[in-house]
C-alpha cells in the first residue's frame, strides 16, 4: 500500500514542480476578476477577462500537440513555464504601477495561450517517467495535487489580495513558475517523437494535426474513449458548475449550502485519488471501471435535481464526485497508455481539448439550456448525454477489454 510513483526521483520533481505552480495558478485566478471588478465594478467585464483566458487555450491546444511530438514535452513545458514566469514579472512590474484593465487582458490572453501548450505536455510526460502500469496511480498523486491546491490556493489568494496591490499575485506567481522550471529542467530530456517539420511550413503544421485527427478516428480504442471523454465533459460539467448554484438558490439552501454541496464534490473526487493513489481500486486503469463509474455519474445526475432535503444531496454530490474522478481518471490512463508513441502529443492534446479546453461551452450550454427548459431539464439532458457515452462504451468489445498493459 504505496505511492510507487513517488518512489521515481523524476516523477516527485516533477509532482513537486507541478504543485507549487498548482498553488500560484488558485492564487492568480482567484485574485484576476478581483482585480477587474474593482477596475470596473462589472461582473461581466470580470467574466469576460476569464473568457480571454479560456477561449485561446481551447483554441490552441492541438497546436500544443504538434508541438510536443515534435520538440518533446519537457522542451514544452519549459519554454511555457519560462514564458509564464516571465509574462508574470512584467505585469507585476506594470501592476505596481497600476495595471489598468487593458493590460489585465493582455494577461489573461498571453496566460491561456501559453497553457494551452502546457496542458497536452503535462499529459505526455507521465509515461516517460513511470511505468504503463504506475499510470493510475501516477494521475491520482496528480489530481490530489490538484485538490489540495484548489483548497488551499484560494486561502493564500484571499490573503494576499486583502494585504495589498494584485502586483504581489503576479509576483508570487512568478516565484512559483520559476521553481517549477527548476523541477522540469532535471527531468530526463524525452526525444521528440513526431516528424520535425520545417520551421514556418503552415501546410505542414496542419498536416500534422490532421494526422493526430485521423489517428485517433481510425484507433479501435481511442476513438470510443476521446468520444466518451467529450460527452461526460458536457454532461458534467455545465449541471454541476451552473446546475448546482440554482438548485441551491431556488431549495433555498443558502451560499452555506452551495458551498457544503461543491465541498461534498470535492471530498469525494479525493476519496477516489486516494485510492487510486495507493493502489486500493480494483481494475483501475481499465475500460470496465470507466464505464462503471461514468455510469454512477450519469445516474448521480439524473438524481440530483429530484433530491428536497440537503444531507442527501450532499451524499449524491460525494459520490458523483467519487465517480467523475476515477472515470476521469480511467479516461486520461487509458488514452495515454493506447496513443502510439509519433502521436503522443496530439492525442493527449485532443484529451485536454474534450476534458477541459471545451468545459466553458458546456458552462455556456446548461446555462441556456436551464433559462430555457429550466433545472430538472437540464440535470436530465444532462444525464442523458452521460448516457450515450456509457452507450458507445458498452458497444465497443475493444474498450471495454481496455487495460494498462493492453497495448503494451
Amino acid at each position: 500500500m504505496d505511492l510507487v510513483p513517488l518512489r521515481r526521483p523524476a516523477y516527485r520533481r516533477l509532482l513537486g514542480g507541478y504543485v507549487v505552480s498548482l498553488l500560484g495558478d488558485q492564487i492568480y485566478f482567484l485574485a484576476l476578476p478581483w482585480a477587474a471588478l474593482q477596475e470596473t465594478g462589472s461582473a461581466a467585464v470580470a467574466a469576460l477577462l476569464l473568457t480571454t483566458s479560456a477561449v485561446p487555450r481551447a483554441v490552441l491546444m492541438l497546436a500544443g500537440g504538434v508541438l510536443v511530438d515534435r520538440f518533446g514535452s519537457r522542451r514544452v513545458m519549459l519554454a511555457s513555464d519560462i514564458l509564464r514566469t516571465v509574462v508574470m514579472i512584467a505585469a507585476a512590474a506594470a501592476a505596481f504601477g497600476g495595471v489598468g484593465i487593458v493590460g489585465l487582458f493582455v494577461v489573461a490572453a498571453v496566460f491561456g495561450t501559453v497553457e494551452a501548450f502546457f496542458n497536452p505536455a503535462i499529459n505526455t510526460v507521465a509515461i516517460t517517467l513511470v511505468d504503463r502500469e504506475e499510470l493510475p496511480a501516477a494521475n491520482g498523486l496528480r489530481s490530489l495535487a490538484v485538490r489540495m491546491s484548489q483548497s488551499v490556493g484560494p486561502l493564500l489568494g484571499g490573503v494576499v489580495v486583502a494585504a495589498g496591490s494584485i502586483g504581489w499575485v503576479f509576483l508570487i506567481n512568478a516565484v512559483t513558475f520559476a521553481v517549477s522550471v527548476l523541477a522540469i529542467w532535471r527531468l530526463p530530456v524525452d526525444a521528440p517523437t513526431g516528424e520535425a517539420a520545417p520551421t514556418g511550413s503552415e501546410r505542414r503544421f496542419w498536416k500534422e494535426i490532421g494526422a493526430g485527427l485521423a489517428h485517433a478516428a481510425r484507433h479501435p480504442r481511442l476513438r470510443p474513449l476521446l468520444a466518451i471523454s467529450l460527452l461526460i465533459t458536457f454532461g458534467f460539467a455545465g449541471p454541476t458548475n451552473v446546475g448546482l448554484p440554482l438548485l441551491a438558490f431556488q431549495q433555498e439552501w443558502g451560499a452555506g449550502g452551495l458551498g457544503i454541496l461543491f465541498g461534498s464534490l470535492g471530498v469525494g473526487a479525493t476519496l477516489g485519488a486516494l485510492l487510486v493513489s495507493f493502489g486500493l481500486l480494483p481494475h483501475a486503469g481499465t475500460g470496465r471501471l470507466l464505464l462503471v463509474a461514468s455510469a454512477v455519474q450519469a445516474v448521480c445526475a439524473a438524481v440530483t435535481p429530484f433530491v428536497l432535503w440537503l444531507p442527501v444531496e450532499v451524499a449524491v454530490q460525494a459520490v458523483l464526485g467519487f465517480a467523475a474522478m476515477v472515470a476521469g481518471n480511467s479516461a486520461l490512463t487509458l488514452v495515454q497508455s493506447e496513443a502510439d508513441g509519433a502521436m503522443r502529443g496530439r492525442t493527449m492534446s485532443l484529451m485536454s481539448l474534450s476534458m477541459v479546453g471545451l468545459a466553458p461551452l458546456a458552462y455556456a450550454g446548461g446555462g441556456l439550456i436551464a433559462s430555457a427548459f429550466g433545472l430538472t431539464t437540464m440535470f436530465l439532458i444532462g444525464a442523458l448525454i452521460q448516457a450515450v457515452a456509457v452507450l458507445i462504451g458498452v458497444t465497443s468489445a475493444a474498450l471495454r477489454a481496455a487495460t494498462v498493459e493492453s497495448s503494451a
